[in-house]
Formats: C-alpha cells, structure tokens, sequence
C-alpha cells in the first residue's frame, strides 16, 4: 500500500470523524471542502478496495437508495446533487469498514478509534454543560430542526441532538462490555467505567425518555454470558420471556414510581405518560401522539399492503414509516437492509468472544429503529470494526502473542 495514500486516506478519515461526533466542526465546515474531502476519499478508497468487496454494502442502504429513487420521480422540490452527495457521505462509512477491515495496520485503526472516543468524550462534555445553560437543549433542536438561529447556537457550544444522544444509547454496551469482559487491566476497566458514566449522564440530561430506557438496557450486559451459542442463545430467550410475560403488570407501576425519582421534570412527565400508555390509560401528552403516529403508519401499511400510501404517515419510526411508504414491498427492503447489516457486522463474529455484545447491540438498534426515525449505520460499519482491531491488539499485548505490524 502507498504511504502517501495511507497517510492521506487517515487524515480525511479524522477529518470526517470529527465531523460526524463534533457539532461545531459539521457546522463551521464550508460545503467546499465536504466536496473536495468526500471526493478525494472516494479516489483513494476506490483505488485501495476491490470491487467484489464493495458489492456487499449496496443492500445495505436498499431503504435511502429507494427512497432516492422514488422522490426523484414523485418529489417536486427534489434536489438530485443533494442526494447523490448525501448517498456518497453514507457509503464513505462502509468504504471506511471494508478499509479497515482489509488494512494490515494495527496503528491506523488504533489512531482512528482513539479520534473516535476522544471526540465523542468532548461533545459529551460539552453537551452536559450546554443542558446545564439551556434546560432540554437536544430536545427543543430537535423539535425546531428549521430554526437556523438556534441550531447555529448549539454548534457554537458543540450541543449534540438526536443523533448524537442515540449514538450513545448504541456505543454505551460497548463501554459496559469493556468493564466486564475485555482482557484489560484495571486502569483500564476504571476508564471504561469513567466513560460509560459519563455517556448515561449525557443522555440522561437530553431528556429524551425512550434514550434513557434503551440505555438502562445496556446493565443487562452484566447479567449475559462473554460469549453465546445456541444452547445459551435459546436460554436467554426463554428465560427473557418469561420475565418479561411477568412484568407485563408490574412494569407500568415500576415507571410510574421511577418517575417520582427522577430530578428532570420532563423526564419525569414522560415516564408517568409511559406508564399510562402502557397501561392502557389515555393521555394527552407526547408520548401518546407517538403512539398514535405509530398506529398512523401500522394503519397504512394494512391499509395499503400492496402497493404502500405514498407517504411516511406518523414520520415516527423508520421501521413503520418505511412499511407505510411502500406496503409489503417496504418490509421487504426492511428485512433486506437487516439482513445485510447481519451478514456484514455480526454474522463473522458469531463465534467470537464478542457475539454478545454484538447481537445485544443489533436487537437493540432494531428497537431503537422502530421506535425512531433513524438508521445509525456508523455504530455497525465504523466503530465495530475498530472495537475489534483495536482490542485484538490490547489482548495480543496482554497474552504476549505476535501482533501485525
């Protein structure tokens, strides 16, 4: 491999990493240089990775390629560029995994997962303080995406939003993992503890409710076996619905007493309406509209098994917007994306010591993809492949084995 290529396609991959987990760097970026960056990575990329390498990605963005597709013919504002462009900075990623994967060097993955953290470290940070400043920050940009004014204040104080906050819930069982399981010393397990400490604490001061839920999921890691097979795959399930089919009951009242702990007052709303929801009661609040925006788009799907609405319908669930939009054939792209993402991320691993946290991970992202509008293909294709690589060299150090140069 040419250094000079390497050493360019690292400096472009930095640039992007910052990027993607640094608000202030996305927002002060100029459109130019996202061009020529995107551009040059594609050059160099493209002349590193074989085609036959790249063809198993495609399905893996079958839902945005359609979507792009179709909106070109039905969408009247429709801009091409902008979604071609948009189409070339998701499949950087896996160009990204697939490089990283097939790079015999230990040190580039090393660098690029370091940048990663650190980064993430620092909007952490930095969003926890700007919460501090501006009580539900990430949930106010949320609602008021269009608002340039306010979204150009929150870049200035590098305050994550949605994405950002549901990255965490993804990455946080990684860090959890790490505490238990990986081969590291002490020092290293305090760090991960530090870490996994401070990225619920972000989430949590985002008051997005259903981000703090899947994220207390994540202590469920401690409960799980290093490694699953078969045997102990089929025990998990059976014992998980055993528990759950009990709690059926109990787990309204468990919200609805959780709720009167909670410090954030929105929280603390939200977390009572979910217990009513659950429940079976009406409410009037968010968390209803959500629901009803669910049975929106499950509605339309029925509805329109065939040939699908021709819209997103409740535009509250990629899983269910995606079925709305297209009937059976958007849950046939759904199965297809899934599918790919397995095949790709988690079916080489399955006889690993990380089978576990990487399945836990998947069926996580599925829920959190059915109950949000969004597709988080950088936890699977940039950061798994670096969580291994970098932690097959911590091991091999550990274990005094011979490691890549």
């Amino acid at each position: 491999m040419n250094r000079k290529s390497s050493i360019a396609i690292f400096i472009i991959s930095v640039f992007f990493i910052l990027r993607e987990y640094i608000p202030f760097i996305a927002y002060n970026t100029p459109t130019a240089i996202d061009v020529t960056a995107l551009s040059l990575a594609y050059i160099l990329l493209l002349k590193e990775l074989r085609l036959e390498n790249i063809k198993k990605y495609i399905l893996l963005f079958s839902v945005p390629v359609v979507n792009s597709i179709v909106s070109q013919f039905f969408v009247l504002d429709y801009n091409i560029s902008e979604n071609i462009y948009r189409l070339m900075q998701m499949f950087f990623w896996a160009l990204m995994c697939e490089y990283i994967c097939r790079n015999d060097s230990i040190k580039f993955s090393k660098y690029i997962y370091v940048i990663v953290i650190t980064s993430i470290i620092i909007t952490c940070i930095t969003t926890y303080q700007g919460h501090l400043l501006i009580t539900n920050i990430s949930r106010i940009l949320t609602a008021r995406s269009d608002d340039l004014q306010l979204r150009e204040r929150c870049a200035m104080l590098n305050i994550g939003g949605f994405d950002f906050v549901y990255n965490l819930v993804l990455l946080l069982p990684f860090v959890i993992f790490n505490v238990k399981y990986i081969h590291s010393s002490i020092l290293g397990k305090v760090i991960a503890a530090l870490l996994a400490c401070l990225m619920f604490m972000t989430i949590y001061i985002s008051s997005f409710s259903m981000a703090i839920i899947f994220s207390s999921l994540s202590l469920i890691i401690f409960i799980l076996p290093s490694k699953l097979n078969v045997k102990k795959g089929v025990g998990i399930i059976f014992v998980a619905a055993v528990v759950i089919i009990s709690l059926i009951d109990i787990f309204p009242k468990m919200l609805a007493e959780l709720s009167e702990f909670v410090e954030s007052e929105d929280v603390s709303m939200r977390m009572e309406e979910l217990s009513d929801i659950t429940s079976g009661r009406e409410t009037s609040g968010d968390g209803q509209d959500r629901m009803n925006n669910y049975s929106i788009s499950y509605e339309n799907f029925i509805n329109n098994f065939l040939t699908g609405s021709g819209n997103k319908s409740g535009g509250h669930s990629f899983v269910l917007d995606t079925m709305a939009l297209y009937g059976i054939w958007g849950l046939i792209l759904i199965v297809i994306q899934f599918a790919a993402l397995f095949r790709i991320t988690i079916f080489p691993h399955l006889k690993s010591e990380y089978s576990t946290i990487f399945i836990f991970v998947y069926i996580l992202h599925f829920f959190v993809c059915l109950s949000n509008p969004h597709f988080f293909y950088n936890v699977f294709i940039l950061f798994m492949p670096l969580y291994i690589r970098f932690h097959e060299r911590t091991k091999s150090v550990i274990l005094g084995r011979k490691t890549i140069k």
